[in-house]
């Protein structure tokens, strides 16, 4: 556990569901790591210590009965000026075992969690109470949520990932243009967004990360980002003239 995967956001979900909602909700922090300690403490001081239940690295068939025992997987992933969540195997296994996933619309939490995932801004803490509590007291539609994660998962095995990541190579190795590796920054962004979607977000920016500073949302960097177009732009237009 480290504190990018939002455990204290976790925390405060539960003591708002307890405090402001009614429900008789309790969480299970799941592993173990830097942010789990802070995570107990702040169960402490909003008083709801009795109602999180820690859990070390559990084996294989551990993990899947607490998935079936789980209503709803918290998944409140926050993103950094070095991370931003990749991928979140976890929502994939929650969904397979029948269980409702609710976070932030973090990284790629969108794109893997689907319509059956319930997500809201990052750092929305009274937002994503306000969804749990929401589903867990409409019964057709949370199994509908849960029926949608099922579906899913059906198709999302690694056997599929290897064909599909294989297909990918094949498609890419047999109609790549080799210009477009060296062209207008603006024109590989747009095709590269018309062929496969907009990127996973960090704060926010949809911008690619590869400079840390343009991963934060500031005027220096947004500067910074005007200046590096303006520069591939330029470089982009003098290679054509050669």
């Amino acid at each position: 556990m480290v504190p990018e995967k939002g455990i204290l956001d976790a925390v405060r979900v539960l003591a708002d569901l307890r405090r402001n909602r009614g429900l008789d909700a309790c969480l299970v922090l799941a592993g173990a790591g830097p942010a789990l300690a802070g995570g107990i403490r702040l169960a402490a001081e909003l008083e709801v210590e009795h109602d999180v239940e820690a859990r070390t690295w559990l084996a294989t068939e551990d993990l899947a009965a607490l998935y079936k025992e789980t209503e709803v997987l918290l998944a409140p992933s926050r993103s950094t000026s070095t991370w931003a969540e990749q991928f979140g195997r976890n929502i994939l296994e929650a969904q397979a075992s029948g269980c409702v996933v609710a976070g932030y619309d973090s990284g790629a939490m969108a794109e893997v969690g689907g319509k059956a995932a319930l997500l809201v801004p990052e750092g929305d803490v009274a937002g994503l109470a306000d969804v749990v509590s929401s589903a867990l007291g409409d019964e057709a539609g949370f199994e509908a949520l849960r029926q949608a994660g099922l579906a899913l998962a059906r198709d999302r095995t690694w056997r599929q990932v290897a064909i599909e990541q294989f297909e990918m190579y094949q498609a890419a190795t047999g109609r790549l243009p080799v210009p477009l590796l060296s062209g207008s920054p603006r024109r590989l962004r747009e095709s590269s967004v018309a062929e496969y979607g907009l990127p996973a977000t960090a704060r926010g920016q949809l911008r690619p990360f590869a400079v840390p500073i343009l991963r934060r949302p500031s005027p220096a960097s947004r500067a910074l980002g005007r200046v590096m177009d303006l520069v591939g732009e330029t470089s982009a237009k003098l290679q054509r003239r050669h």
